[in-house]
C-alpha cells in the first residue's frame, strides 16, 4: 500500500503541486494510492482536479488509526512535517517532499528528502521500494 498524504495544513508552501500527476503513475504501475490528511487539509482538496484513481480517507482517519495505516503500509510520500514525524516513529520508509526551504534538523529515520523534485524522480525512487 501506497499512502500519500498530499497537504500541509499549517504552511501552504510545503504542498508541492504535482501529487495528482504522482498518482496518475503510479495508476499506471497497478497501484491505487491511499490519499491521507487531516480534517483541516480537505479545504485544499478538489476532486474534480484529481483524474486518477485513489482511496480518499482526507479527514476521516483518527490519529490512531492513521498511526495503525501507517505502519501497515509499504511506503508513504508526504511532505515534511506530521506524517513524515509518524513514520520515523513507526519505523516506516518515507519519500519526504521538500517544496521550500526548511530548517533542517537530523533525525534517525530511513527517510529520503527530495528538494523539488520532478514525478519521474519520486518514481524511480518509490519503484525501488516496491
Amino acid at each position: 500500500m501506497v499512502i500519500i498524504n498530499p497537504y500541509s495544513q499549517y504552511d501552504h508552501g510545503k504542498n508541492w503541486g504535482q501529487y495528482n500527476q504522482l498518482v496518475h503513475e503510479i495508476n499506471k504501475i497497478g497501484i491505487i494510492s491511499t490519499l491521507i490528511g487531516s480534517e483541516k487539509e480537505l479545504n485544499f482538496f478538489n476532486s474534480d482536479v484529481w483524474d486518477s484513481k485513489f482511496i480518499n480517507l482526507i479527514g476521516q482517519l483518527e490519529i490512531k488509526q492513521l498511526v495503525d495505516l501507517i505502519s501497515k503500509s509499504k511506503i508513504v510520500i508526504c511532505n515534511e512535517g506530521g506524517v513524515q514525524h509518524i513514520c520515523v516513529q513507526c519505523h516506516k520508509m518515507a519519500i519526504v517532499i521538500i517544496n521550500k526551504p526548511t530548517p533542517w534538523r537530523v533525525l534517525r529515520n530511513e527517510n529520503i528528502n527530495l528538494y523539488k523534485p520532478s514525478v519521474k524522480q519520486v518514481m524511480n525512487i518509490l519503484n525501488l521500494f516496491l
